[in-house]
C-alpha cells in the first residue's frame, strides 16, 4: 500500500477525497442525459468546487495563522503545483484528441488551452485557483487585518452573487468569476471560528438551506434555469447556497465515517491525490467516452471503470516515482 502522511487533518481528507469521487460521478453521468437517474445525479453533484475551494482555503488559513505568508514563494509555490500538472495533462490530452476528434484541435483551441481561456473544458478549475493563489495572500495579510476592508470585500463578492441571479454577465465568466466564489473564503472563516459550535453550524446549514429555497423558487418565478450547472459560470447565491449547503451537512459525518482505517486511508489516498486525480480521470474518461456504445456501457459501468481505472494509473505513477527518487 502506498505510504500516505501519517498526521492529516480527517475533515480536510474526508470532504477532498468524497468531493473528488463526486466530481468523476458528474464527468461520468453527463453522457447519459436520457437516463433519468444518471440526469438527476449529474444535476444534484454539482457541489464539489465549493468544497474543493473551502478545503484549499482551510489549510491557507490554518498555515497563516502560523506567521504572514511569504507572497513570493508562496505563489511561486502554489503557481508550479497548478500549472505542471496542467500542462502535462494538456500534453496528452491534446494527443488523445489528435487520434479521436482532430477536428476540434485548431490553432484557437490549442492557445486557448494553454492561457487557461477556452480550450479544453476544465482548465477554468485551474484558473479558480490561479486567482485564489494571488487572492489568499491579500486576504490573510491586508483583508482579515482590517474591518472595512473584511466587510467591503464581502459585500462585494456577496452582492455578486445576486447580481448575477438576475444578469447574465456579456463577458467571459473566466474574467469575473474570482469575485462570486470569494464568498467561500467567508465561509470558510466563519467554519474555522465556529468549528466546534455545533448549534451553530446547525444554524447556519439551515439559513443556507432557507436561502437555496429562496432562490430556487425566485429562479423559478423568473424563469430562469434551475439547473445547476446553468448557476455556475460564474456560481450566483443559487448555486452557492446549495454548495454551501451540502458542505456544512457533511461535516458532522467526518468523525463517524474516518473510524475504519480503510475508510480513512481510501479517503487519505483520493484527498492526497485529488489533483492529479483530476486531470488523470478526464483523460480515460475522454477515450473511454468514444466508446460507451460499442462497449454496452450504461452509466454506473461507466462511471466504475473510469474510476478504477484512474485509480490504477494513480497507483502505477506514484509507484514509478517512488522508484525514479531512489534511482
Amino acid at each position: 500500500m502506498i505510504m500516505l502522511m501519517i498526521q492529516r487533518n480527517q475533515l480536510i481528507d474526508f470532504l477532498r477525497g468524497f468531493a473528488i469521487l463526486v466530481m468523476i460521478l458528474t464527468h461520468t453521468t453527463v453522457f447519459f442525459p436520457h437516463d433519468t437517474t444518471a440526469s438527476t445525479l449529474w444535476n444534484w453533484s454539482h457541489f464539489a468546487v465549493p468544497i474543493f475551494l473551502f478545503c484549499s482555503t482551510y489549510l491557507v488559513l490554518q498555515k497563516s495563522s502560523n506567521g504572514p505568508l511569504k507572497l513570493f514563494s508562496y505563489l511561486k509555490k502554489r503557481f508550479l503545483r497548478l500549472l505542471i500538472p496542467y500542462y502535462i495533462f494538456l500534453f496528452f490530452y491534446l494527443v488523445c484528441l489528435l487520434f479521436l476528434t482532430p477536428k476540434v484541435l485548431t490553432i484557437n483551441y490549442i492557445l486557448q488551452s494553454i492561457f487557461l481561456i477556452g480550450g479544453v473544458d476544465i482548465n477554468w478549475l485551474v484558473l479558480l485557483f490561479l486567482y485564489l493563489a494571488v487572492l489568499m495572500p491579500l486576504f490573510t495579510r491586508y483583508i482579515q487585518k482590517s474591518s472595512l476592508l473584511f466587510w467591503t470585500f464581502f459585500i462585494l463578492s456577496f452582492a455578486s452573487t445576486c447580481v448575477l441571479l438576475f444578469y447574465s454577465p456579456t463577458i467571459s465568466y473566466k474574467w469575473i468569476m474570482w469575485l462570486p466564489w470569494s464568498v467561500m473564503l467567508y465561509i470558510t472563516v466563519f467554519f474555522i471560528k465556529f468549528e466546534q459550535k455545533k448549534k451553530v453550524l446547525f444554524a447556519f446549514l439551515c439559513l443556507s438551506l432557507l436561502i437555496f429555497i429562496f432562490t430556487y423558487f425566485l429562479q423559478t418565478s423568473l424563469h430562469h434555469s434551475i439547473i445547476l450547472i446553468n448557476n455556475k459560470y460564474p456560481p450566483n447565491l443559487f448555486y452557492l447556497s446549495f454548495g454551501i449547503s451540502v458542505l456544512t451537512a457533511l461535516t458532522p459525518f467526518v468523525r463517524p465515517i474516518m473510524q475504519n482505517k480503510m475508510i480513512v486511508y481510501i479517503f487519505n489516498f483520493f484527498s492526497l491525490f485529488s489533483y492529479q486525480i483530476y486531470f488523470i480521470h478526464y483523460l480515460i474518461l475522454t477515450v473511454l467516452s468514444a466508446f460507451i456504445k460499442q462497449l454496452h456501457l450504461t452509466w454506473f459501468t461507466f462511471f466504475l471503470s473510469v474510476l478504477w481505472l484512474t485509480v490504477m494509473a494513480q497507483f502505477i505513477l506514484t509507484h514509478l516515482k517512488k522508484i525514479s527518487s531512489k534511482v
